[in-house]
């Protein structure tokens, strides 16, 4: 009985280590930003590990991680891209990475040693935002300015100490007077002063019966529904 028992501990023993080992996977790729231009440094977190590593000049990396497993590729200047591992996923791999919806996300990505090839990252930024619909307006103030005026073009919104406040409400008003969500979140005023105007590819303004949700939770007489072109 004994034998046995030691033959069974061995038989599982060797098969659970042969199961992790058949687990765990090496995956090559390359972090790159408009499709070529290559991402330096940039870190790649491997849930199962907890291990980072880190992209080369080249954009470059390789790594070991579980045949199922998450990756968070993380750059400054960068939105955050996380990757799920599995069976559809083959060596070597390209993750595409894109510009941050935050002004000056160019030059922190630039100044963070992450784009080298600066001249053609520029160009591909420039060429992207050529053609946005609120591209014309330097700050997200000066769209909500252009949204918000009246028929006879009077300023019906203003920006003071952080807060966004409208034209004949009191500042003891027990509301905020406007409430700004971005891409479904609810934010804080001052994100306007950071937000680029490009990333925006859609404004709304709700306010009376159109609240809706926002009416029960009592969040502020106006709410702008910001959609960037990095929802979904």
């Amino acid at each position: 009985m004994k034998t046995t028992a030691k033959l069974l501990t061995l038989t599982f023993f060797v098969l659970f280590s042969f199961q992790c080992f058949a687990q765990k996977i090496e995956l090559k790729g390359k972090v790159v930003t408009y499709d070529s231009i290559a991402v330096n440094k940039a870190k790649i977190h491997i849930s199962s590990s907890q291990k980072e590593v880190f992209t080369n000049a080249q954009g470059e990396f390789t790594l070991i991680c579980k045949s199922k497993d998450k990756l968070a590729i993380i750059a400054d200047g960068f939105q955050k891209h996380k990757l799920k591992i599995n069976a559809k996923v083959k060596s070597p791999l390209t993750i595409n990475l894109e510009v941050g919806i935050k002004k000056h996300s160019t030059k922190l990505a630039i100044k963070s040693g992450h784009v080298l090839d600066t001249d053609n990252f520029l160009k591909s930024y420039s060429k992207s935002i050529r053609n946005t619909k609120y591209g014309r307006f330097e700050t997200v103030f000066d769209l909500l300015l252009d949204e918000t005026k009246t028929a006879r073009g009077n300023r019906r919104i203003f920006y003071e100490g952080g807060e966004l406040r409208l034209s004949g409400y009191s500042a003891e008003n027990q509301l905020n007077d406007v409430a700004i969500e971005v891409d479904g979140k609810l934010e804080d005023d001052n994100i306007i002063e950071t937000l680029d105007p490009n990333t925006i590819t859609h404004i709304d303004i709700y306010k009376g019966r159109r609240l809706g949700k926002y009416s029960a939770m009592k969040v502020a007489i106006v709410v702008v529904i910001l959609t960037t072109k990095y929802n979904g």
